[in-house]
């Protein structure tokens, strides 16, 4: 399963994909492995979409086609060629990335704030509770849980090595 394997565990006290670090950082490297698989950033963005094995079953058909037509096997790789064989819904995707991608190009980045964060990442210790963790730092509980929301029960006990937020 792609979210255990990129973003963390998944089981009846944690779901590392609700936690907003945590996904941001295991889409990240997914979409540079799927970078590295397919060679390209844009064949990269529709296999995160629609899924890689959909991406390489339209690499493979084309590669296919094209060699009986005496073409580069290779062309298929191209987006202008793989385009129309994609899901309706990632074509959409694909545009909507190259437009904010072309966005953000023009964006003025001395603007931004130059370190904007809103949460320190703690290691847990075997046994903590995020109640606990809220009454000793001295963190609405509310607060906590709404900033961990990995956690599934406030009141369980953590494994420990289990990184989670605190609100500055």
């Amino acid at each position: 399963d792609t979210g255990k394997k990129y973003v963390g565990p998944i089981n009846g006290s944690l779901d590392f994909r609700l936690d907003p670090l945590s996904a941001i950082e295991g889409g990240a490297q997914y979409l540079r492995d799927l970078t590295e698989l397919f060679g390209s950033k844009i064949l990269a963005v529709a296999a995160y979409n629609c899924g890689e094995g959909l991406v390489m079953d339209i690499v493979k058909r084309l590669g296919k086609k094209y060699a009986k037509e005496g073409k580069s096997p290779g062309e298929a790789y191209d987006i202008k060629n793989i385009f129309w064989h994609l899901p309706k819904e990632t074509r959409g995707y694909v545009v909507s990335w190259l437009a904010n991608l072309t966005a953000l190009d023009r964006v003025d980045y001395k603007l931004l704030p130059k370190h904007f964060e809103v949460y320190n990442r703690i290691t847990t210790t075997k046994g903590d509770t995020l109640r606990e963790i809220a009454k000793v730092r001295g963190i609405p509980l509310r607060e906590l849980a709404t900033a961990n929301l990995h956690v599934k029960n406030i009141n369980k006990s953590l494994d420990g090595g289990i990184e989670i937020n605190v609100p500055k």
